[in-house]
């Protein structure tokens, strides 16, 4: 990938779309876009893999915003991102079933998750550290998103059980990432 990113930058500066004292940022933000490409296209291969690519994209849109805002566990590497990011979509994915299946448990969870992220959120990270400013801004847009999911979750919880577990799942998942990257903290 930074052999492209690398012809590219080239092409770009012999061109003169960019001058040479932007090449580090836009290599950084070429190879941020490329990983969103390759985690949003895996995303969405694991979910058809699973039979459950309509879950997949409900799960994505659901856990990205709050997930972004929220922070939680970074791993050191893109590559442990990656594969830990996909180990978390097939897992989040398999557990539609089960919450559809025990509501009590889905009820519990969303409680317990709302609490966390409230709690937790933002959790900065060494590979991703907050100022006090991001903290405040990042704690308001968290609670916002999280107002907006649980009353997704509560107009979906009479219309559709499926998409009502989705929306836990990305809660849950969230406030898991955060009880694991306050620990990876401390």
């Amino acid at each position: 990938m930074n052999a492209v990113i690398g012809t590219l930058t080239n092409w770009m500066i012999k061109s003169e779309i960019i001058f040479l004292d932007d090449v580090e940022i836009f290599n950084y933000g070429i190879r941020q876009i490329c990983m969103v490409g390759v985690s949003t296209i895996s995303t969405l291969l694991i979910g058809w893999s699973m039979g459950m690519l309509w879950q997949a994209i409900a799960f994505y849109f659901f856990y990205i915003p709050l997930r972004s805002f929220a922070g939680g566990y970074h791993a050191r590497t893109p590559i442990a991102c990656y594969i830990y990011s996909l180990v978390l979509i097939a897992v989040a994915l398999k557990s539609i079933d089960f919450i559809s299946t025990t509501p009590i448990a889905g009820y519990l969870l969303i409680g317990i998750s709302t609490v966390v992220i409230i709690i937790l959120a933002p959790v900065g990270d060494q590979n991703k550290p907050l100022t006090q400013q991001e903290q405040k801004k990042y704690k308001t847009v968290t609670i916002r998103i999280l107002a907006f999911h649980l009353s997704a979750f509560l107009v979906t919880s009479t219309i559709s059980v499926e998409v009502m577990s989705i929306i836990l799942i990305a809660i849950s998942t969230v406030a898991f990432m955060l009880l694991c990257g306050s620990g990876n903290n401390n």
